[in-house]
């Protein structure tokens, strides 16, 4: 993720100028990219995060942390900075930005003040086990019914 970032960022002017060649485009792209690649390293923060969430058995409490970070805060935010502000596209970005920092950090909290990590490994341990009795008995029966098969 951070190696992405940081091509993307010091390959920003050949990248944008294999798409467009319009250089007003191309200038305002090199201004807006730097809000994206921040946004990029966030969203891969949270999309981590949210998976250990789901993991854990908390992703109840992610649904309204999106709702009011992307949709109440992040979206009304980056219209206003966008139009009323007049920063167009990066207003736009800014908005987005905030949003998913804001959803980063809650995330963080819940993962380090929510979350029993020693039950959620008892659990995780206890998945393993059943999946793995359960796929041992499959492949017994399997076998078992290939082995009269070959034998018969």
């Amino acid at each position: 993720m951070t190696v992405q970032c940081i091509a993307v960022f010091l390959l920003r002017l050949p990248l944008s100028k294999l798409f467009v060649s319009n250089r007003a485009v191309v200038d305002e792209i090199l201004i807006t990219l730097p809000y994206v690649i921040v946004f990029n390293f966030f969203d891969g923060l949270q999309a981590t995060m949210t998976g250990a969430i789901t993991a854990t058995g908390k992703q109840a409490w992610s649904a309204p942390i999106i709702l009011v970070a992307y949709w109440f805060i992040g979206i009304p935010l980056g219209w206003y900075i966008g139009f009323p502000v007049d920063f167009g596209l990066r207003g736009l970005w800014i908005g987005m930005l905030t949003a998913v920092i804001l959803h980063s950090i809650s995330d963080t909290v819940i993962l380090a003040w929510f979350v029993d990590w020693n039950e959620a490994c008892r659990i995780a341990q206890d998945r393993v086990k059943a999946s793995a009795a359960l796929v041992t008995k499959q492949v017994r029966s399997k076998l078992d019914v290939t082995c009269t098969q070959l034998l018969f």
